[in-house]
């Protein structure tokens, strides 16, 4: 039997949000922080931590099972979640790429996969702690200043653009790397995640109208522990 995630996907159309805060907090104020063990105390600044905040609409003939079942797998903080980043923003040289199998092939109606948007992967290894991150430009734009990606399910926002061709980018982030990046690790501008869990531990249970219809608040906390597979 196949083991299960250590982690939950939330699904990012299925429950895709009306309404959506990134959260980016830089720390400036110091000052009493939630913890990620859910306890307060006073953190240090460093360069921010994530805190995103997603509004849906829940309705029973739409996606009333999948909210129930995210609850029910999250169980308060017990599990953390890798939360998208709403709506993606990066250097795409078009909305969406599709692509056949390997021998040029597609299935039946001539339909392909679903491709990306851009492409770019770290072309030179950084330690847990720095900013400077230089990328490989596979298939991209111009990388900007608030473009948001992630490497291994860590959010990262491009702070400031030191150089760029069209096949490299030097860039400077923040947060700082919360671990080490090699070499061809995939930096998705394309669909990024941030690894977080819940800040409130009842956010699921929300009133609902008699048609299973509701506007549900929930607020996340990056969580900066390993992924431990």
């Amino acid at each position: 039997m196949a083991r299960p995630l250590p982690y939950v996907i939330w699904p990012r159309d299925l429950c895709s949000p009306v309404e959506w805060n990134y959260g980016f907090d830089p720390q400036s104020t110091g000052g009493e922080q939630l913890s990620l063990s859910g306890r307060l105390h006073t953190a240090s600044a460093g360069r921010g931590i994530w805190r995103p905040t997603l509004t849906t609409v829940v309705h029973k003939s739409r996606n009333y099972a999948a909210w129930r079942g995210l609850g029910a797998q999250i169980g308060g903080r017990d599990v953390p979640v890798l939360v998208p980043y709403y709506p993606a923003f990066g250097p795409w040289l078009s909305e969406q790429n599709s692509t056949s199998f390997s021998d040029g092939s597609t299935f039946s109606g001539s339909s392909e996969f679903n491709g990306f948007r851009s492409r770019l992967t770290i072309a030179k290894a950084a330690g847990a702690g720095e900013v400077f991150v230089t990328l490989n430009k596979t298939y991209a734009g111009d990388v900007l200043s608030g473009h948001a990606f992630s490497v291994n399910g860590r959010l990262y926002e491009v702070r400031f653009v030191h150089d760029q061709t069209d096949d490299v980018a030097l860039i400077e982030v923040q947060p700082e790397l919360r671990f080490d990046v090699s070499v061809g690790d995939i930096a998705d501008f394309d669909e990024p995640n941030v690894f977080s869990r819940l800040v409130n531990p009842q956010a699921f249970s929300q009133s609902v109208g008699t048609l299973f219809d509701g506007a549900f608040s929930i607020s996340f906390i990056e969580d900066t522990a390993p992924i431990i597979q």
